[in-house]
């Protein structure tokens, strides 16, 4: 987690070191409409929260062999006062 006091913002990154995501399946699992039991229902609540506070969610996911991972971003604008 960190905050930009210039941007007023804060950014908060998680990473997986599991297998990553396909970028077809990353695709899917972001949109509410294709979603299903055992989907990505918290990926989902998280682009919702960010969205929410007039934030955004970004997620970056390798597959490679040896260099696989999913890292999940999300910004927030913070109010000061």
């Amino acid at each position: 987690m960190s905050y930009d006091p210039a941007a007023s913002t804060l950014r908060v990154s998680v990473r997986d070191n599991g297998r990553g995501i396909s970028a077809e399946r990353l695709t899917r699992l972001l949109q509410r409409e294709n979603w299903y039991p055992g989907g990505a229902l918290a990926l989902l609540l998280v682009q919702d929260v960010a969205a929410a506070h007039g934030g955004a969610m970004q997620i970056e996911s390798r597959t490679d062999r040896e260099n696989h991972f999913t890292d999940v971003i999300f910004t927030i604008p913070t109010r000061v006062g």
